[in-house]
């Protein structure tokens, strides 16, 4: 049986699915000659494999702007299969935030009215950005 490796497969090797034989008959005087040729039949005993249960990966909010902005993990669920057989794998891919929106501040004006006999030093106000990250 020959074998065969396949690049388009991963590297695995693979039965060949045809052979041709060429037969020659000879009587010492006179040669004929023939091409026999034999078609190997899958008989498809080998569900599709994923080396992995899961596959994880990590890719951040910027590299797609087109990605909704609040999903922080997608699940997929690839499935491959044959004829006759089927397997299936998770793939997790995380969101990772990138911090790329600027501070705001909730108002535009602060106001505060105080005594002008106040003890100095006297906290005045404390004003608190928000931090955005969609």
């Amino acid at each position: 049986m020959a074998y065969r490796y396949c690049s388009a497969c991963g590297g695995k090797f693979g039965i060949e699915d045809k052979y041709e034989l060429r037969l020659a008959a000879s009587d010492n005087l006179k040669e004929n000659y023939t091409t026999v040729v034999i078609h190997v039949k899958d008989v498809n005993d080998n569900p599709p494999v994923f080396e992995r249960p899961t596959y994880r990966t990590q890719i951040t909010e910027e590299d797609d702007r087109n990605l909704p902005k609040r999903v922080l993990q997608y699940h997929l669920t690839l499935v491959a299969s044959d004829s006759l057989n089927e397997n299936e794998t998770i793939i997790v891919i995380n969101v990772k935030d990138v911090n790329d929106m600027p501070p705001s501040f909730p108002q535009q004006v602060y106001e505060r009215t105080m005594d002008e006999e106040l003890a100095v030093p006297f906290p005045i106000m404390q004003v608190v950005p928000d931090i955005l990250c969609l």
